[in-house]
């Protein structure tokens, strides 16, 4: 009966996490809170059954970030504040339950990319005409609509539209996911799951997920897979270089401009303005608290949000916490090194610290690469 309710439960979450994603589906309907209201308590019913001094101490740090986010918050209603507390629930999910929804979650987003890709070769690369139904965007700062189609939306923004987004808003939530798991995998292409979701990323054309990959291969491949990762980027780069489309999309973002990435474009210049104002006030150490930050750079994301809502002490304190998380699995190896990488480049450019599904592709990667036993025998038994 314990396993049956366990059962239950892992589902019940895997649902929750994937609503918390936001596809197209529930844009605009009661499915739309699932995902917030389910995540967190489904969590306690995953708890660990022990847990060690030194993991305790870790879950601490946590604890006390998200309840100083929580006595902080600004302006929410019931469920902001519910959602600037529980986060930290997560953290307390047992490693082989973390395992376990790891694989049926990217199986789930890899074979339903398949019929979502199928819709966008057909429609954007080859004109070929479909039903589908014109929606309002999820986020109201978007000044746009979506074409719905079975299995895939298409923003209605003239050429701008030939950017992948599978399920989802924007094609940088299908750049960072795939980008995630591929990482994750080792970009492991024998498995047949990696390939629906190494095509995904190409054509979302986000600079994330080529960032990524790139520092994956230069940082962490052996040298045969460097020199093969080298020669086929040069080989397809150099005859697409001129195109105007992957120019302005793409190429013109890797620029370096005044020590920057062109690309950068996570915060406004008037909240970078008032952004290094706040650095030499009293503010920092201890933040405006959450919300602050959209007033300030409504449609932003930066880490830098994390300090003016939070402050440097408790912004310090939450990648403290998870760099002694992926030191309590890994130390001195280049598996603590990867969850680095991951860590940094996910709070850098998408940091949704509240969110289950970015929280998922924060934690999740540290038991799939610690290892892969107990994910099937649960799930089977």
């Amino acid at each position: 009966m314990k396993d049956f309710f366990t059962k239950c439960s892992l589902y019940l979450f895997i649902i929750a996490l994937i609503t918390s994603s936001f596809p197209f589906y529930i844009w605009g309907n009661s499915l739309f809170n699932i995902g917030l209201f389910l995540g967190y308590p489904l969590s306690f019913l995953l708890w660990k059954q022990k847990m060690k001094l030194r993991h305790a101490f870790i879950v601490f740090l946590f604890v006390c970030f998200y309840f100083y986010a929580f006595l902080f918050a600004n302006n929410l209603n019931f469920l902001g504040y519910m959602l600037a507390l529980f986060p930290f629930c997560l953290f307390l999910i047992s490693g082989k339950y973390w395992r376990i929804i790891y694989q049926k979650y990217i199986f789930l987003f890899s074979i339903t990319l398949i019929p979502s890709l199928i819709v966008y070769f057909l429609v954007v690369w080859l004109d070929f005409s479909l039903p589908y139904k014109e929606i309002e965007p999820i986020n109201e700062l978007k000044n746009y609509t979506y074409f719905a189609y079975p299995f895939c939306v298409i923003p209605n923004i003239g050429i701008r539209a030939f950017r992948f987004c599978g399920f989802y808003d924007e094609p940088g939530v299908i750049g960072t996911i795939a980008g995630v798991f591929l990482v994750t995998n080792r970009v492991n292409l024998k498995e047949w799951k990696n390939w629906p979701i190494l095509v995904a990323g190409i054509f979302s054309f986000s600079l994330y997920f080529y960032v990524l990959l790139l520092l994956y291969f230069l940082l962490f491949s052996n040298l045969k897979m460097k020199i093969i990762f080298v020669v086929t980027v040069c080989s397809i780069i150099i005859p697409i270089k001129e195109d105007p489309l992957l120019e302005k999309f793409l190429f013109s973002r890797m620029e370096f401009e005044d020590g920057t990435f062109s690309g950068n474009n996570r915060t406004s210049a008037s909240f970078e303005t008032w952004y290094q104002d706040y650095l030499f006030s009293d503010n920092v150490f201890w933040g405006y608290g959450k919300g602050k930050s959209l007033i300030v750079d409504s449609g932003g994301a930066s880490y830098k949000h994390l300090i003016v809502d939070y402050g440097i002490v408790m912004f310090l304190i939450y990648c403290l916490a998870f760099v002694l998380l992926y030191w309590e699995k890994f130390r001195r190896s280049k598996n603590m090194l990867l969850l680095i990488m991951l860590f940094l480049s996910l709070i850098y450019q998408r940091p949704f610290i509240f969110s289950t599904i970015y929280l998922f592709l924060l934690i999740s990667p540290i038991y799939n690469l610690d290892s892969r036993k107990d994910s099937k025998g649960l799930m089977k038994g």
